[in-house]
């Protein structure tokens, strides 16, 4: 890049300048070209051919990234040891990041990291800021959904980053709900209620459901959606955080629900206090349904997630 729009250097940083505004090979004496890392070829109609980057620099939705500076954020984390992000259209001209990391043979888990034991109470409160803002309006009052049994406020897309469509929610929410009243539950504990995109189907069908969350804004949603339903006394609404089983009773539901909670969970040994408590508050021949979670814990092995599971919910009696 040349010419009298370029630049005269980067403030304070003299290695860079000299680093990037090199000598002109042609042109005027003295004149500095930028380099930008692009590479390129002339062909012999004087066209320039463009054949990609000499560094690690990609560009995706308009902003220039790069790659190195996401692999040394990564490896920055205690559990990785070495970290690799690659650019992929998956599908053609659908860009996306995405990162394989390897795993540090030395790496005790999060409870080991905390000085608290490894309660995670920090990154629980954390998420709860995130779904408080995601149910606010700019103004800091509740948003008010355009229909309030339909509330998909914070489904987002985790490629995109944008609100799954809402064809795309009707049809995964139907399919959920069915599953969950096959099994004909009476009385049900779910566990991160949220908007009360299932509870609003589900509760009419029982005669007792509690809906925990740790966000007083989704509550707060909620219970104005509830207001005028006939079977409104059926529901406990309790604020409180997925491993805050005070107050119930053992043997008290015949369905426990964890839907899209569980990947928000801080570490595996959190999750399996959670199943722990839950699996006492189930009754025998009771059931826990843990939908909708593919993705959790990728910084753990799969096997020793699906392990620590096993070892909690062992001795309980639970239909296949």
């Amino acid at each position: 890049m040349a010419g009298e729009g370029v630049a005269r250097g980067y403030l304070g940083r003299e290695d860079l300048t000299a680093e990037r505004f090199i000598p002109a090979r042609y042109g005027q004496p003295g004149e500095r070209v930028y380099k930008t890392g692009d590479l390129v070829r002339y062909l012999k109609d004087g066209n320039v051919e463009y054949l990609g980057r000499k560094d690690q620099q990609v560009k995706i939705r308009g902003y220039r990234i790069e790659l190195g500076e996401i692999e040394q954020t990564l490896t920055q984390h205690p559990a990785v040891s070495h970290a690799i992000v690659l650019l992929r259209e998956d599908p053609p001209l659908d860009k996306r990041l995405v990162a394989y990391v390897v795993r540090d043979q030395k790496y005790g888990g999060i409870e080991n990291s905390r000085p608290d034991g490894g309660s995670g109470a920090e990154q629980v409160s954390q998420w709860r800021m995130v779904f408080d803002q995601a149910y606010d309006t700019p103004g800091g009052a509740p948003a008010a959904p355009a229909d309030p049994e339909f509330n998909i406020r914070g489904w987002d897309s985790s490629y995109t980053g944008q609100p799954i469509p809402n064809q795309e929610m009707r049809e995964w929410l139907d399919d959920t709900v069915n599953k969950i009243l096959s099994f004909r539950p009476e009385s049900v504990l779910e566990i991160g209620c949220g908007t009360g995109l299932i509870l609003l189907r589900v509760a009419p069908h029982c005669r007792r459901y509690c809906g925990t969350d740790f966000s007083p804004q989704a509550l707060g949603g909620l219970e104005q959606a509830l207001r005028e339903k006939p079977w409104r006394s059926q529901v406990d609404l309790l604020e409180r955080t997925a491993e805050d089983f005070e107050g119930i009773e053992p043997e008290s539901f015949d369905t426990v629900i964890l839907n899209s909670v569980a990947q928000y969970f801080p570490s595996i040994a959190y999750l399996v206090g959670v199943l722990e408590k839950a699996a006492r508050a189930v009754k025998t021949g009771g059931r826990i349904m843990m939908l909708d979670g593919s993705h959790l814990f990728p910084m753990e092995k799969p096997v020793a997630t699906a392990a620590a599971i096993e070892a909690a919910l062992r001795g309980f009696d639970f239909p296949q």
